[in-house]
């Protein structure tokens, strides 16, 4: 594109300085506004309500769309009906996830798809009419890697009515692993080794490995349960267990640092316990390193912070 034409385009259509991020959680909904100012970013506003009812876990209301919409428009109202980037994240147990090695790549998009839907359901949603996207990975070890992802049908068109209700128009839609793993991307495969992320939320938690390359090879999410005395070493165990397999699993494989995100007591001892059955360290990810916040912000919600990075979803 030519200079001139660069600098029409700068004059017509400026580079955004605001950007927002909803959680669409099982337990919570949270918007958060953050504006970019002189290279620094500002968390303007952060507003949270309780759901009105259970999401994801079960079948949807008929009338979850009239239920979520006033939600959405109150906690978003100042991006209601505005052309401002608004990514959207949802909690990782709501998306099918799987990484198929294959032998042989199926030529068309369409094929790859209807391949990973049949797949996901096969695995773990034999009733569920799944909205599927596939992903090119790429060759390893002599295998086409193939990133297969859905969430339910009925949920996505759901949430996608109530947005739209609320006059709210997402530009976005991620699971919460994913947002964080390409918020952080620069400093995960900065080792340029296999790599581990583990996240722990107020209702899920997660757990992503990736090769050297950076290409993801296993996830593994879970719906927490009622709050007990051994959640924290259930966790730990479950994901001590999933990177002891994968580092023993293939050739070359170096993983030494788990990355990690949670700041709730429970997760503290996550950490706690994985740095000492595993004796490698949890290198501690600030979702909130580099920001400021407004007066009057608070961020007491226990989705804030994946809000935020939801929000920087949406820059560049």
């Amino acid at each position: 594109m030519s200079p001139l034409l660069n600098r029409a385009c700068a004059a017509l259509w400026p580079p955004y300085t605001e950007f927002w991020g909803l959680s669409i959680g099982a337990q919570e909904i949270v918007a958060c506004q953050l504006r970019r100012q002189a290279g620094t970013w500002q968390v303007a506003t952060v507003n949270a309500e309780t759901t009105p009812l259970s999401i994801y876990k079960e079948a949807p209301a008929a009338d979850a769309v009239q239920q979520l919409a006033p939600v959405i428009a109150r906690v978003a109202a100042g991006v209601a009906g505005k052309c401002i980037p608004l990514s959207v994240v949802i909690p990782d147990p709501a998306v099918s996830m799987a990484i198929l090695e294959l032998d042989t790549l199926p030529r068309t998009a369409a094929d790859r798809e209807a391949l990973a839907r049949w797949h996901l359901q096969k695995v773990g949603s034999p009733n569920t009419t799944l909205a599927c996207v596939a992903q090119d990975l790429g060759m390893s070890d002599g295998k086409h890697l193939l990133l297969a992802s859905a969430v339910s049908r009925v949920w996505l068109d759901g949430l996608l009515g109530a947005c739209h209700a609320a006059n709210v128009v997402p530009t976005l839609w991620q699971s919460a692993i994913a947002c964080r793993y390409n918020r952080f991307q620069e400093q995960l495969l900065r080792e340029g080794q296999d790599g581990a992320l583990l996240t722990i939320d107020s209702a899920s938690w997660a757990l992503l490995l990736w090769d050297q390359s950076g290409r993801a090879r296993h996830l593994r999410s879970r719906w927490r349960g009622p709050a007990s005395g051994n959640e924290a070493e259930t966790i730990a165990v479950e994901a001590e267990r999933a990177v002891r397999a994968y580092a023993h699993g293939g050739r070359g494989r170096r993983l030494g640092t788990v990355h990690f995100i949670g700041e709730s007591d429970v997760a503290n001892r996550v950490a706690a316990l994985l740095e000492a059955r595993m004796q490698n360290a949890c290198a501690r990810l600030s979702p909130l390193s580099g920001m400021e916040m407004a007066d009057g912000v608070s961020l007491a919600s226990a989705d804030a912070a994946l809000a935020i990075t939801a929000a920087l979803g949406n820059e560049g």
